[in-house]
């Protein structure tokens, strides 16, 4: 199994390799489609991926760029819940990342803040394969909202909303003892 290393995006240190890696590979399943690097300096400068109420995170394998994790609305912390947004480079899809990713980050959430009741994300109704990491990670598709997410062609899709609660998130952190023998 591949062990990604998380690094904090630091901006503006990283502000021209986020624009560069952001460039460089096609997002068929974000709301914005392909982001030209004007557009994703645009987007980093306003804020778009740290500062305030949000954080990012490099995923690192062999010292190259494979994906970005980010978590928005921290501010929601104590009365709603955050959302994470996850991206793979291209060549770093179908390999687990996005698994590993997305466990990491959760766990980084519920340790890190000890008032987190619920962390959530959304996704496309034809993004098959992020369905598939929210499912393996504990995530409950909890609503379906109907032709809600505009796509760059104009086309509208179901947007799908996933969330996971600290509770059931300790649950799967705790070793299945069921199958021990009892020592009464």
């Amino acid at each position: 199994m591949f062990h990604p290393i998380y690094a904090p995006l630091r901006l503006p240190e990283d502000r021209e390799a986020l624009a560069g890696w952001l460039s460089a590979h096609p997002w068929p399943y974000h709301a914005s489609g392909d982001i030209h690097f004007d557009e994703a300096l645009r987007r980093i400068d306003n804020g778009g991926f740290s500062g305030g109420d949000q954080e990012s995170y490099w995923i690192m394998g062999n010292e190259l760029r494979l994906g970005l994790i980010r978590v928005f609305d921290l501010d929601d912390i104590d009365d709603g819940n955050p959302m994470l947004d996850l991206r793979l480079a291209e060549s770093a899809r179908g390999h687990g990342l996005g698994r590993q990713g997305l466990e990491w980050l959760t766990g980084l959430m519920f340790q890190r803040y000890p008032r987190l009741q619920r962390l959530a994300g959304n996704t496309r109704d034809d993004n098959l394969a992020m369905q598939a990491v929210f499912r393996h990670c504990g995530y409950a598709l909890e609503g379906r909202f109907r032709e809600a997410w505009n796509c760059p062609d104009g086309s509208r899709r179901d947007s799908l909303y996933y969330g996971i609660l600290r509770r059931e998130w300790e649950r799967r952190r705790q070793p299945d003892r069921s199958f021990w023998p009892s020592t009464a």
